[in-house]
């Protein structure tokens, strides 16, 4: 009979315990999933555990700098809506491409915020490639070997870029690398040097493609051997060298980079593409 007491109150100290520890939950709101893109992020939350009435309002807030965003700090920024469900989304714009930035989704009941953890989300970053590189012989007068040099190029683009030269209304610049052999290697900026030549084109020109699908942009170039220079400039520089006469099996290697040039927070910053190396006879 004793024991069957003493297992009768240790057994309503455990519900009592039980039923404590689930009353004891904290409220608690969570990062959900997020959608982003060059200047958009799309935040979602959910909120869970709530037992302290019905939230008024939640949404997300996000620093450049604040590694723990919090509302009322001076480099941290909020987006909110009146609550509505327990999922809710917050769609964050006018960020920095390239950037990352700490989002924390939150929840509000009055007075009360109740935030969640942090998340690092970066946002897209602006790419380049070569497509396509073809090279052609082909005969001009006098009677020698030229080669026709086709370079197509593809890149994905923020919408919204600030201008970086004077009345560059896009706000952007194209534009080809080549260099001899091996020397175009490129750690940060514009590669420069007599072993580099380069193809500047700071607004879109009739050899920019508009695209079906408006997230890509392709460029197409044509260009001789003997005179690359042009669209550009009519000021010919033989940068590939033509022999004169021509030597069979005569090969110059050659290696080219694609770069985009854009501006961000104010800074002019280039991206390329990966080198391609190519051969001239």
């Amino acid at each position: 009979m004793k024991k069957q007491l003493i297992f009768f109150l240790f057994s309503l100290v455990l519900v009592a315990s039980l039923q404590n520890c689930k009353f004891a939950k904290i409220d608690s709101v969570v990062n959900n999933s997020y959608e982003v893109g060059f200047t958009t992020i799309n935040a979602k939350g959910r909120i869970i555990d709530y037992k302290d009435g019905t939230p008024t309002a939640h949404g997300h807030c996000y620093s450049l700098t604040d590694e723990i965003p919090e509302i009322g700090l001076a480099a941290t920024d909020t987006t909110e809506t009146p609550y509505q469900d327990v999922d809710f989304e917050s769609k964050i714009d006018t960020l920095f491409f390239d950037k990352e930035y700490f989002i924390r989704p939150y929840m509000r009941n009055g007075d009360k915020i109740v935030y969640g953890e942090v998340q690092k989300v970066s946002t897209q970053k602006p790419s380049v490639a070569i497509t396509n590189l073809v090279i052609k012989d082909l005969f001009t007068l006098p009677m020698n070997i030229d080669s026709l040099i086709i370079i197509d190029i593809v890149t994905n683009e923020p919408s919204t870029a600030l201008p970086l030269l004077p009345n560059n209304e896009a706000g952007r610049e194209y534009g080809f690398v080549f260099g001899r052999a091996d020397s175009l290697n490129i750690t940060n900026g514009f590669p420069t040097g007599a072993s580099v030549f380069a193809m500047r084109f700071p607004s879109p020109p009739a050899y920019v493609i508009p695209p079906e699908d408006k997230s890509k942009r392709k460029i197409n170039l044509t260009l001789k051997r003997s005179d690359p220079t042009l669209p550009n400039t009519p000021v010919g520089v033989t940068f590939f060298r033509v022999p004169t006469p021509v030597v069979p099996n005569d090969i110059v290697n050659y290696s080219a980079r694609a770069y985009l040039k854009l501006n961000r927070d104010g800074v002019a910053k280039y991206y390329y593409s990966e080198r391609i190396r190519f051969r001239i006879k």
